[in-house]
């Protein structure tokens, strides 16, 4: 979703596309107009928002410019309830994230425990904001992020952080591993996601902590 200042900037300028509401482009001839429904538009975000404990946005094909809009509807939305954000599979780098971190820095997501950021290949590093700013952070899901040629080292002083999947994060070393918390169980074995209810769960393969 676009942030209420963006929409905005949109409707202030009658470029109200398809890219929006797949309908033709809507004029306000009264600037008031505009205004309500920019105001309406930021109090359904909030509304939506309000009380999610999930973020779901994998497999969106999302770049830098698209993790900066989200970044930037975090910046007024703080999402304070959500526990997991999964944004798996997408396209955005370094750039991407560091809109997202200063998000965080600003209080947004202070309570996510699990961070899926599987498969992001663009990715080639990771803003200390992950470990310094989430502090509730138990799961960290970076398998199959192939160009990651380092960690934070902010993470190497996080209480909560539990578990660290790197499956196929061929850029990352034993050193980096070694400089985390003895807590934390490095898995390089596949991800197995969380059985749905009712169904047997499968135990993930850990790297032992010396």
């Amino acid at each position: 979703p676009m942030s209420g200042p963006q929409f905005a900037k949109i409707v202030n300028k009658g470029e109200m596309t398809d890219a929006l509401s797949r309908a033709p482009p809507k004029d306000f001839s009264d600037p008031l107009d505009a205004r309500v429904v920019a105001r309406l538009y930021r109090r359904t975000i909030e509304d939506g928002f309000d009380g999610l404990d999930k973020l779901s946005y994998a497999r969106l094909e999302w770049g830098d410019d698209a993790m900066a809009t989200f970044a930037a509807t975090l910046s007024e939305v703080a999402c304070s309830h959500v526990v997991d954000l999964d944004l798996s599979y997408n396209d955005f780098s370094a750039k991407g994230m560091e809109a997202l971190a200063h998000a965080i820095s600003l209080g947004a997501l202070s309570s996510v425990r699990t961070l899926n950021l599987s498969h992001c290949t663009a990715l080639r590093e990771l803003p200390e904001a992950i470990g310094k700013e989430l502090h509730e952070l138990a799961t960290l899901n970076l398998e199959g992020c192939v160009g990651l040629k380092s960690l934070p080292k902010s993470l190497s002083t996080s209480a909560c952080l539990r578990q660290l999947y790197v499956n196929c994060c061929h850029g990352l070393d034993e050193a980096m591993f070694k400089a985390l918390p003895a807590t934390v169980e490095v898995i390089k074995t596949p991800y197995v996601p969380p059985p749905v209810a009712g169904t047997p769960a499968a135990t993930p393969v850990g790297t032992p902590r010396q």
